[in-house]
Protein backbone atom coordinates (compact mmCIF):
# COMPACT_ATOMS: atom_id res chain seq x y z
CA UNK A 1 0.00 0.00 0.00
CA UNK A 2 1.47 3.44 -0.31
CA UNK A 3 -0.76 5.21 2.38
CA UNK A 4 -1.79 3.65 6.02
CA UNK A 5 -5.67 2.50 6.41
CA UNK A 6 -5.51 4.48 9.52
CA UNK A 7 -5.03 7.82 7.41
CA UNK A 8 -8.43 6.80 6.27
CA UNK A 9 -9.54 7.44 9.67
CA UNK A 10 -7.48 10.58 10.31
CA UNK A 11 -8.78 12.42 6.93
CA UNK A 12 -12.43 11.82 7.65
CA UNK A 13 -14.15 14.40 7.88
CA UNK A 14 -17.38 13.33 8.99
CA UNK A 15 -15.85 11.19 11.64
CA UNK A 16 -17.76 7.72 10.70
CA UNK A 17 -17.91 5.32 13.07
CA UNK A 18 -18.86 2.74 10.53
CA UNK A 19 -15.47 3.66 8.62
CA UNK A 20 -13.30 3.91 11.37
CA UNK A 21 -14.50 0.10 12.25
CA UNK A 22 -13.74 -0.76 8.72
CA UNK A 23 -10.12 0.47 8.81
CA UNK A 24 -9.43 -1.30 11.92
CA UNK A 25 -10.58 -4.22 11.18
CA UNK A 26 -8.50 -4.08 7.52
CA UNK A 27 -5.60 -2.97 9.35
CA UNK A 28 -5.80 -5.72 11.96
CA UNK A 29 -5.62 -8.59 9.28
CA UNK A 30 -2.12 -7.22 8.16
CA UNK A 31 1.19 -7.62 9.93
CA UNK A 32 1.95 -4.17 10.73
CA UNK A 33 5.22 -2.28 11.25
CA UNK A 34 4.73 0.90 11.89
CA UNK A 35 7.04 3.77 11.94
CA UNK A 36 6.41 7.05 12.87
CA UNK A 37 9.63 9.52 11.32
CA UNK A 38 9.63 12.98 13.19
CA UNK A 39 9.86 15.94 11.73
CA UNK A 40 12.70 17.51 13.01
CA UNK A 41 14.12 20.45 12.11
CA UNK A 42 13.69 20.10 7.93
CA UNK A 43 11.98 22.71 6.10
CA UNK A 44 8.26 21.88 5.87
CA UNK A 45 7.71 21.24 1.43
CA UNK A 46 4.43 23.05 0.72
CA UNK A 47 4.03 21.77 -3.18
CA UNK A 48 1.73 19.53 -4.00
CA UNK A 49 0.22 19.69 -0.12
CA UNK A 50 -2.88 20.29 1.09
CA UNK A 51 -2.25 21.58 4.73
CA UNK A 52 0.61 24.11 5.99
CA UNK A 53 3.46 22.97 8.59
CA UNK A 54 1.52 23.60 11.79
CA UNK A 55 -2.24 21.63 10.38
CA UNK A 56 0.88 19.26 9.42
CA UNK A 57 1.60 18.93 12.98
CA UNK A 58 -1.69 18.57 13.95
CA UNK A 59 -2.05 15.52 11.73
CA UNK A 60 0.96 14.26 12.95
CA UNK A 61 -0.37 14.23 16.71
CA UNK A 62 -3.77 12.73 15.77
CA UNK A 63 -1.79 9.79 14.46
CA UNK A 64 -0.02 9.29 17.71
CA UNK A 65 -3.41 9.94 19.32
CA UNK A 66 -5.15 7.20 16.99
CA UNK A 67 -2.33 4.88 17.37
CA UNK A 68 -2.63 4.91 20.99
CA UNK A 69 -5.66 4.65 21.44
CA UNK A 70 -5.96 1.66 19.25
CA UNK A 71 -3.07 0.12 21.29
CA UNK A 72 -0.76 -0.14 17.74
CA UNK A 73 2.83 -0.19 18.45
CA UNK A 74 5.13 2.08 16.48
CA UNK A 75 8.66 2.95 16.04
CA UNK A 76 9.51 6.64 16.44
CA UNK A 77 12.72 7.68 14.33
CA UNK A 78 13.86 10.77 13.19
CA UNK A 79 14.52 11.65 9.73
CA UNK A 80 18.21 11.17 9.48
CA UNK A 81 18.53 7.65 8.44
CA UNK A 82 15.01 6.47 8.98
CA UNK A 83 15.36 4.46 5.41
CA UNK A 84 18.22 2.53 6.14
CA UNK A 85 16.81 1.98 10.03
CA UNK A 86 13.42 0.88 8.38
CA UNK A 87 15.21 -1.39 5.99
CA UNK A 88 16.95 -2.83 8.65
CA UNK A 89 14.25 -3.64 10.67
CA UNK A 90 12.31 -5.23 7.78
CA UNK A 91 15.78 -7.54 7.21
CA UNK A 92 16.04 -8.58 10.62
CA UNK A 93 12.28 -9.55 10.83
CA UNK A 94 12.77 -11.31 7.66
CA UNK A 95 10.83 -9.57 5.44
CA UNK A 96 13.98 -8.50 2.87
CA UNK A 97 17.26 -10.10 2.59
CA UNK A 98 20.14 -8.09 2.25
CA UNK A 99 20.37 -8.16 -1.55
CA UNK A 100 17.03 -6.54 -1.81
CA UNK A 101 17.01 -4.92 -5.25
CA UNK A 102 13.82 -3.10 -3.81
CA UNK A 103 15.53 -1.83 -0.80
CA UNK A 104 17.88 -0.52 -2.28
CA UNK A 105 16.03 1.79 -4.85
CA UNK A 106 13.73 2.65 -2.30
CA UNK A 107 17.48 4.25 0.26
CA UNK A 108 18.98 5.14 -3.15
CA UNK A 109 16.33 6.96 -5.10
CA UNK A 110 13.06 7.54 -2.61
CA UNK A 111 14.81 8.29 0.36
CA UNK A 112 12.33 8.73 3.51
CA UNK A 113 8.99 8.36 1.53
CA UNK A 114 10.02 4.96 0.81
CA UNK A 115 7.71 3.66 3.98
CA UNK A 116 6.12 0.53 4.03
CA UNK A 117 2.73 0.54 5.98
CA UNK A 118 1.37 -2.56 5.95
CA UNK A 119 3.35 -5.71 5.35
Amino acid sequence: MDTSLLSSIIYDKNHSDALKQLCIEAFEKFNNMVFFIERDDISYETSGRRENSDKALEIDKAYKELMEELHISYKCLHNENSVETIIEELRNQGYINENDEYAEKAKNQLGFKAIIYNL
